[in-house]
């Protein structure tokens, strides 16, 4: 598409840097998550069942689920909100 030839030196490069990239916005949203559980904490905010809280618990817990979800969705060809929404349902949020 942009020049790059399958499975080419610059192929694999791209593909590594997505995965750099992935992981990056993968640990700021676990600390903009972790900080504002903090901060609900902080205030005494009165959690309701729905609410994520997000102990470490359930972070790895939501890390996983979205790896293993996103990798069934891909691989079935369906949608990630097959996968998703009774995931969480289940979960309790």
């Amino acid at each position: 598409m942009i020049g790059v030839k399958r499975c080419d030196s610059l192929d694999w490069t791209l593909f590594g840097l997505l995965q750099v990239l992935c992981i990056i916005w993968t640990v700021v949203g676990i600390v903009v998550v972790k900080r504002e559980y903090h901060e609900k904490i902080d205030v005494g905010y009165e959690f309701i069942p729905g609410d994520l809280e997000a102990t470490p618990k359930n972070l790895v817990v939501m890390i996983g689920m979205s790896f293993l979800g996103a990798f069934c969705a891909a691989f079935c060809g369906i949608g990630p909100g097959n996968i998703f929404c009774p995931a969480l349902v289940m979960i309790g949020i």
